[in-house]
């Protein structure tokens, strides 16, 4: 079995354990294109058998969250699961939508200590439960779209609102609600995160766990998937040289981006990336 499965994972699994879950039930390897955090529920797009091979591609998508932002409280994790390090009385209007459209565009984050990343060979979590910090040098990210979605609610001396944002790979949303407290100078953590779409694949278009697990879900196939990639129609005699993994040069394509070989009649036979200037590789042999 070789595709993605769009899942809808559930809060209190982590992405790992969902993909473990997945491999004994396909009987296959898995993967998946982005974390997402055990409190976290959402889309989680899983890779599986030759789809792994995919994966690092995928991750590039735009992804989609909604998320409530809370004013006036900080934590160490950065969201309402953490330790509460200091409060902030918030009780004054404040320009919420300006400071969201300030966001659009190119932006510099600082990742979280909670977080994955490997710093020296260490995951960050790993280092912030020992109550160690490190400096993070800033990403830079995009911000595509982002909106309010909610009334401002104002309630025991804190603000509170929900909003999407539409985001580059990497992006922290539990960061980014810190920087739009800043923004309105005041402190901020991110209460509640859904993921809703990862590329074209949305939660409309996704199943639970339960649902796989009770038989009722759809594959997305290596064909379908690859059929959005730019396509390159070869002669005859280099079908058998690229279902062997030939490397192809300026002779066949000139591109920087990943393609799908065709033959004549239109059969799939294997998708390529760069390896260096004009030298293409194929990263999957179907």
């Amino acid at each position: 079995m070789d595709g993605i499965l769009v899942l809808n994972k559930p809060k209190g699994m982590t992405s790992f354990s969902c993909c473990n879950k997945l491999k004994h039930y396909f009987k296959e390897k898995t993967g998946h294109t982005g974390t997402l955090d055990e409190e976290v529920d959402g889309v989680l797009v899983i890779t599986i058998g030759k789809a792994t091979k995919l994966t690092e591609l995928l991750m590039d998508h735009k992804k989609e969250y909604e998320a409530k932002c809370l004013l006036g409280i900080k934590t160490d994790t950065l969201d309402i699961h953490g330790d509460v390090l200091e409060r902030q009385k918030v009780n004054s209007p404040l320009n919420i939508d300006e400071a969201l459209e300030s966001f659009k565009g190119e932006y510099l984050q600082i990742p979280p200590m909670y977080s994955a990343i490997k710093k020296d060979g260490k995951r960050l979590y790993e280092l912030a439960r020992k109550g160690i910090e490190v400096q993070r040098d800033p990403r830079l990210m995009n911000i595509y779209d982002i909106k309010r979605t909610s009334e401002i609610i104002y309630k025991n001396d804190t603000c509170s609102f929900d909003f999407t944002v539409i985001g580059s790979r990497g992006l922290y949303i539990r960061s980014l609600c810190e920087d739009i407290a800043k923004k309105l100078n005041t402190i901020g953590i991110m209460a509640n995160l859904r993921r809703t779409m990862v590329g074209k694949y949305h939660l409309d278009d996704s199943y639970t766990l339960d649902e796989v697990l009770n038989g009722n879900y759809k594959i997305i196939s290596l064909e379908e998937i690859l059929s959005d990639f730019p396509k390159l129609y070869v002669k005859d005699y280099l079908i058998r040289l690229i279902k062997n993994g030939i490397t192809l040069d300026e002779r066949q394509i000139t591109t920087t981006k990943p393609f799908v070989c065709y033959d004549s009649n239109g059969n799939m036979l294997a998708l390529y990336q760069m390896v260096e200037e004009n030298k293409y590789k194929p990263i999957i042999i179907l």
